[in-house]
């Protein structure tokens, strides 16, 4: 599992929940055909309460109908304490596994993959705000997504936190021209048009 899903697991098992059960394994994602895409999945800081050390999101792909067989595609947060002393959080421009251009994120806040490309995958954007907030430690939202990727173009998926009871996706697609790298928004999703069915809901 990814770094999110251990702390999620860790802290989840740490606050003062009955029953804490080990969560289900969910492995991660690997490209396993030729023609692939570049993907990044990242969290830009939102509206998470003060009173929380940050938020996470993860990013699954469904690969049955039934959503009976999720693959982790990134999991990242953010943390809003102590940020200027953790050195992780200092690099800038180069944060992902891939290089990918218009890579400003701190490198917690950003995974960066090969994907196989298709026509509308089925994807499920989980959040949850860390240690607290006025609705509980991990109060999550969830968004469900689709998305064709091209092979050989670069995307990125933007999640945030709206309110602390809502939150978005944006699908962008990278694009290299004359002025150089551009974001081209090519999709954009919310928790209230296009909630996640309680069926694919992947319980980490």
């Amino acid at each position: 599992m990814k770094t999110l899903t251990k702390l999620a697991a860790a802290l989840v098992c740490s606050t003062a929940i009955a029953g804490c059960a080990t969560s289900p394994s969910v492995p991660d994602y690997t490209a396993t055909g030729e023609d692939t895409a570049r993907l990044r999945i990242a969290l830009n800081k939102g509206a998470v309460p003060p009173t929380a050390a940050g938020d996470g999101m993860n990013v699954f792909l469904h690969t049955t109908s039934d959503c009976t067989a999720p693959q982790v595609l990134g999991a990242v947060y953010t943390l809003d304490q102590n940020a200027e002393q953790d050195e992780k959080r200092r690099s800038r421009g180069k944060a992902g596994e891939l290089d990918m251009p218009l890579g400003e994120y701190d490198r917690l806040e950003v995974d960066e993959l090969l994907i196989d490309a298709g026509k509308d995958k089925s994807m499920a954007v989980q959040f949850a705000v860390l240690l607290g907030g006025p609705f509980g430690a991990f109060t999550r939202c969830n968004i469900a997504l689709e998305q064709t990727f091209e092979a050989g173009k670069d995307y990125e998926i933007q999640g945030r936190f709206d309110t602390t009871t809502s939150c978005s996706a944006v699908v962008n697609e990278l694009v290299e021209g004359s002025d150089g790298w551009t974001r081209k928004e090519i999709n954009r999703v919310n928790s209230r048009r296009n909630p996640l069915s309680q069926a694919c809901f992947v319980q980490y």
